[in-house]
């Protein structure tokens, strides 16, 4: 699966969703689960695969800590022979910057411990970041602040994708900016 084709999708579907509605109040930004529902929705419709699975909040049996953790969303490719473990971010600080790297390292040591059948474990596997940034009008310093995370995040991702969410109609003002960001990595 080409995930630039995804990505590209994602950000239509995000330019028709603000084209009818705002869903934020002040510019404070989207909640990480509408990242993964889109991703996941649009990676469906290309893949256009009948026995393509998606699941989300995956869970992670960890005996270690014996503590509920999960994956935000799983997508196996039968046909592909490919497993992809998602990770969605919403980055608002350095804070979340890091912990990007800390979900990568998460999914490198953890994606064993998922229930998934003998010929699934054999497929390629892909972890993959689908983050956003949302770049206010109304305070000068927080957009410079979240213009250098934008920096800072393809600076430390180097082969990320990162497009621009157009303004076409629709409540979001000139010069907000809203961005989607995808890291993949085979594991």
């Amino acid at each position: 699966m080409n995930l630039d084709k995804v990505i590209n999708k994602t950000v239509e579907r995000y330019e028709k969703i603000l084209d009818n509605y705002y869903p934020s109040f002040g510019s404070t930004g989207f909640t990480e689960r509408n990242l993964t529902f889109n991703f996941c929705s649009c990676f469906y419709n290309i893949a256009a695969e009948k026995d393509l699975v998606i699941w989300q909040e995956v869970p992670i049996e960890n005996s270690k800590f014996n503590k509920k953790e999960h994956f935000d969303s799983l997508i196996i490719s039968r046909k592909a022979k490919k497993l992809y473990l998602v990770e969605a971010k919403r980055i608002n600080s350095k804070n979340k910057i890091d912990s990007v790297e800390s979900d990568l390292k998460r999914i490198r040591n953890n994606w064993k411990n998922i229930n998934i059948d003998e010929e699934t474990k054999g497929y390629s596997k892909h972890a993959v970041i689908i983050a956003d940034i949302w770049i206010p009008h109304s305070n000068e310093k927080a957009k410079k602040a979240k213009e250098y995370l934008l920096k800072q995040f393809n600076n430390k991702f180097k082969n990320a994708i990162i497009k621009e969410v157009k303004k076409k109609n629709g409540p979001l003002t000139e010069k907000e900016r809203y961005y989607i960001l995808c890291y993949v990595e085979e594991l």
